[in-house]
């Protein structure tokens, strides 16, 4: 813990080398913080050259030890086909393990891909459960989709129109 928060200062000061160095020594211990961290390192070039393949391969070890932030992470790299070939319903699986635990930039994307029918069938209700569970905790994203689906499913009434009387004709 102390040496991870030491990583965290050094990261922050932008001594990403050392940073960099502290991350992996508590990686290879098993830390799923750190590897995400070291992950981190590697998607961003912080401290040692950029390299998305590494990245997603830190992710989804540090994901598979329950970090939500890795889960993310590794689930936008799937989506995108960044470090890793392009496999929406693996994007899928790994937001919705972010989403369960509450991160809401993967409700909102998984919202999205229920949405959209990336990875999984289109399912509105997902889709709208999602939307609300992320929009709930005030992403702006999420709150611009519910909006806009509502507008679309429910439009405003129109104005009723003003009718002149019509004349009687005999």
């Amino acid at each position: 813990e102390e040496a991870l928060h030491r990583a965290h200062e050094l990261y922050n000061q932008g001594l990403y080398t050392e940073a960099f160095s502290i991350y992996d020594r508590l990686a290879r211990q098993d830390y799923a913080a750190a590897k995400f961290w070291l992950a981190w390192c590697f998607d961003q070039g912080n401290g040692v050259q950029k390299d998305p393949a590494m990245a997603v391969y830190w992710y989804h070890k540090a994901a598979e030890q329950g970090h939500a932030q890795a889960q993310f992470n590794l689930a936008w790299d799937y989506d995108n086909g960044c470090g890793i070939e392009k496999d929406p319903a693996m994007a899928v699986h790994w937001y919705r393990k972010a989403a369960e635990q509450g991160n809401a930039g993967a409700q909102h994307n998984l919202g999205h891909c229920y949405h959209n029918g990336n990875g999984v069938e289109k399912d509105l209700a997902m889709a709208l459960y999602w939307y609300y569970r992320a929009a709930d905790q005030g992403n702006e994203k999420a709150q611009r989709a519910l909006r806009k689906i509502i507008d679309e499913r429910f439009p405003p009434a129109e104005k009723k129109k003003k009718r002149s009387p019509k004349a009687c004709s005999f």
